[in-house]
């Protein structure tokens, strides 16, 4: 199974006997293409692009998830075809939300997992200091409520983020986290990077019928997709460790980014070129597809559990 990428402005794509076609603008001298629709998993589209209604209605026929992404936009558009329900999964799942003793376990057993890979990762930098400081707040985990976990969460990112400040040359001028919009290159792919989990974490727990906007961890919201954002999360300190590994091997360089100054109500911050794209998706695949068995496995655990919730 294949992943497509589109980051090309004015691409067409349209659907034609079981193939879906991609047709690239006149100046680009690109000829044609086709990809039988059983090799493809997912679509992405990082681009201004032309669609025909046929395509969506064959993707979502087919299974086939569509994603859009803009800089303008924290979270990408997702088309989804979305099994059948399970009242009884997901009536455990609400349960689960709604008990506060459940929820805080479940929010504890996160962020526990999530320190201690962030642990793990400061101590292979030989970063000893931060490193010390992220494990006394792991001791504090299994008493905290869940506004307490937030704070313990947050202090141990703030941990990371220096640390990573301190292994980057001066001239990605990262000095910690930004967003909306992400003012340089490092937080511009901790914010790509995140959207993308983002993306595969609502398919995964899609399949598994549950319901993305219940979480345990973040509180329902509406608008947002807490529970998906629950399990972005617990794969955070991977692309950390992803962005800084890709850096120093120069892999992604100053050039792969560019910078629109404030000039309206809206401002696109620091955002990849069609280049960088390219280079960011060739590296990023190979770790996408571990990510998504890992996905797949979690969701599949918290599916079993709110099961097991709906018939307590």
């Amino acid at each position: 199974m294949e992943n497509l990428v589109i980051n090309q402005k004015g691409v067409r794509l349209s659907a034609e006997q079981g193939r879906l076609v991609i047709q690239y603008p006149d100046q680009s001298g690109k000829q044609p293409s086709s990809i039988c629709l059983q090799r493809l998993k997912q679509v992405v589209v990082t681009a201004c692009i032309v669609l025909d209604s046929a395509v969506l209605h064959l993707l979502s026929r087919k299974g086939i998830h569509l994603s859009f992404y803009s800089p303008r936009s924290t979270a990408p558009v997702i088309l989804l075809s979305e099994p059948a329900g399970d009242v009884i999964r997901r009536m455990g799942q609400y349960r689960g939300v709604s008990e506060e003793a459940l929820a805080t376990r479940m929010a504890r057993a996160l962020v526990r997992s999530k320190l201690r890979q962030q642990w793990l990762w400061l101590c292979q930098q030989g970063q000893q200091e931060g490193a010390i400081a992220v494990k006394q707040l792991i001791g504090k985990i299994s008493v905290a409520e869940r506004p307490v976990l937030l704070g313990l969460e947050a202090n141990a990112a703030r941990t990371v983020y220096q640390a990573m400040a301190s292994l980057l040359p001066d001239e990605w001028r990262f000095s910690g986290r930004n967003r909306r919009p992400p003012r340089d290159p490092v937080n511009a792919m901790l914010s790509f990077g995140s959207t993308l989990i983002y993306q595969q974490a609502v398919q995964a727990l899609t399949r598994q019928r549950l319901d993305v906007f219940a979480g345990f961890y973040h509180q329902p919201c509406a608008g947002r997709a807490s529970l998906a954002w629950d399990m972005v999360e617990l794969f955070r300190p991977t692309l950390e460790a992803f962005i800084i590994e890709q850096l120093h091997k120069g892999h992604i360089r100053q050039s792969h980014f560019t910078t629109t100054e404030q000039d309206g109500p809206v401002s696109e911050g620091c955002r990849f070129t069609s280049e960088g794209l390219g280079v960011w998706f060739h590296y990023w695949l190979p770790l996408s597809r571990i990510a998504e068995r890992r996905l797949e496995k979690l969701s599949l655990k918290w599916a079993q559990a709110a099961l097991q919730y709906g018939m307590g």
